[in-house]
């Protein structure tokens, strides 16, 4: 069955030389816990405890195998952070603010690992940290920054640069050059090769998100998970809720969500997964109004199997398997109880048969 998190994110360490170690630890430490992925990092593990260190960040690491053909180690604990070690010895000289062809090696290695760790597709994403061009030319790469390497290294194809910025998305003609250079470099078809790489991008990001918006409206989450490529997720608190479940000898735990903004599926029951203190737990989700008991405004409540803690002001993650049924209108507080008991049969069963 899908874990917590399966989305990997790997993130380069940049020039050890640099502002890189420190941004990446002190961004990972802002976005902790990771709810919804897993960092991954590519860098110099010694240099990276040192920047933990310095920074007070709570951090532990712990290396792993470099052959991005064995599986990825799972970490139990959200504190330590998986790192590909991956240290340049020859020439090593590690000083804060050096410009150095140690620095640009360095840079360029944990790059191109993350690319090839992306291309075979061990990770879903990758973060890159500043790398210095001056140093990166000083090593003997070629390459005026990330963009050009990861084009070089994944399919060759020609590479824009887009920033996104909420709504707005920013598109570069032009990239690593004085103004000068910029504007004798223009030409229309350069410029028309870039809008047309860009709207190409955009459309199928946009097709994309309208066949996942379109499943997850209709209730449709296995289709949803097959176009995202992994278990499609909500997460928030528990907080206190109406009591409804206990009446009914199911008690349930209400979620909170923390962004007002996340997709959620259609009205109705869904299997879902979640962890708990580390153990696996899977539990029937209700999204809708509760209109049996004379409920008015949605809520998110969900019946953990085998599971009877108390999660009240906990954050939980919850997975979604399976859509089971429709929200329905029963005619009693018993009917309702009895549809529950069938939910609960369905979930049982079809975890052992999919185990």
């Amino acid at each position: 069955m899908p874990k917590e998190s399966e989305i990997k994110i790997g993130f380069t360490m940049g020039d050890p030389n640099g502002i890189g170690p420190e941004v990446l630890i002190r961004a990972l430490h802002s976005l902790h816990p990771f709810n919804e992925w897993e960092p991954l990092i590519f860098g110099d593990l010694e240099i990276i405890k040192e920047i933990n260190k310095a920074v007070g960040a709570p951090f532990s690491y712990k290396p792993i195998s470099k052959n991005h053909d064995l599986p990825i180690e799972e970490l139990n604990d959200s504190f330590c952070i998986p790192v590909v070690d991956l240290p340049v010895i020859k020439n090593r000289k590690w000083k804060l603010g050096l410009c150095s062809s140690w620095g640009g090696e360095s840079a360029f290695k944990f790059v191109h690992n993350a690319i090839l760790w992306a291309n075979k597709k061990k990770i879903d994403a990758v973060v890159t940290a500043p790398l210095s061009k001056e140093a990166l030319f000083s090593a003997g790469y070629n390459f005026p920054g990330h963009t050009e390497i990861i084009s070089h290294y994944s399919n060759g194809a020609r590479s824009v640069m887009m920033l996104s910025v909420d709504n707005l998305r920013a598109s570069m003609v032009t990239l690593h050059m004085s103004l000068r250079q910029a504007l004798d470099s223009l030409t229309s078809e350069l410029i028309l090769e870039v809008i047309e790489i860009t709207a190409q991008q955009l459309e199928n990001v946009s097709i994309s998100s309208t066949k996942i918006r379109n499943a997850l409206n209709e209730g449709a989450v296995q289709t949803a998970n097959n176009y995202l490529g992994y278990t499609f997720m909500i997460s928030g608190l528990i907080v206190k809720g109406k009591g409804i479940g206990k009446t009914l000898e199911f008690p349930t735990a209400s979620l909170h969500l923390k962004e007002d903004y996340k997709l959620i599926p259609k009205n109705g029951v869904y299997l879902v997964q979640s962890i708990i203190s580390g153990k696996e737990v899977f539990g029937l989700t209700n999204i809708g109004t509760n209109p049996t008991v004379g409920g008015t405004y949605k809520t998110i409540e969900t019946y953990f199997l085998d599971y009877s803690n108390d999660l009240y002001q906990k954050e939980i993650q919850l997975n979604f398997i399976k859509r089971i049924r429709e929200e329905k209108t029963f005619e009693s507080k018993d009917a309702l109880k009895n549809a529950i008991k069938k939910d609960e049969l369905f979930a049982r069963n079809y975890l052992k048969i999919n185990d």
